[in-house]
């Protein structure tokens, strides 16, 4: 997979309330440890903040960025593209004039995306995407092979 490129402004956003997020965790889990009269090592208590970090920016990433009530709050905009997909492609390459029956597997993170395109007679791999969610028309995925 490789990463991919939006018009959303959630990936400014979004790691910003994850690091707040963070910080609240780590603050509540030393509380409680001292409300418990537990002790941890400081190599395990200094980095707790980043480790929460890490641990919920992994979560959204692979699974939390998909849930509908994280769509609802706004928190991500980008739609799971995720799937199979069949259609068809027109190419200048014959003027336009036939069909050429395609599938299309997408396999997608937040940050990261790759797009398999197959036809009777080709098969590619993207290396470079974009999501555009704020086009007029509707949402587009753009990417190169």
């Amino acid at each position: 997979m490789h990463g991919y490129s939006t018009d959303s402004s959630e990936r400014r956003i979004v790691p910003l309330l994850l690091a707040l997020l963070a910080i609240a965790l780590a603050w509540a889990t030393s509380r409680f440890l001292a409300a418990a009269h537990l002790s941890v090592p400081w190599w395990v208590d200094a980095p707790s903040s980043i480790a929460f970090y890490g641990a919920l920016y992994a979560l959204f990433d692979r699974y939390l960025w998909r849930n509908g009530f994280v769509h609802k709050l706004g928190l991500a905009r980008i739609p799971n593209l995720t799937g199979r997909w069949r259609g068809y492609l027109v190419t200048s390459f014959d003027g336009h004039a036939k069909q050429y029956k395609l599938v299309i597997h997408i396999f997608q993170s937040w940050t990261q995306v790759v797009i398999y395109l197959a036809t009777a007679t080709s098969i590619s791999r993207s290396c470079a995407a974009v999501i555009q969610v704020d086009d007029p028309e509707g949402v587009s995925v753009v990417y190169q092979y």
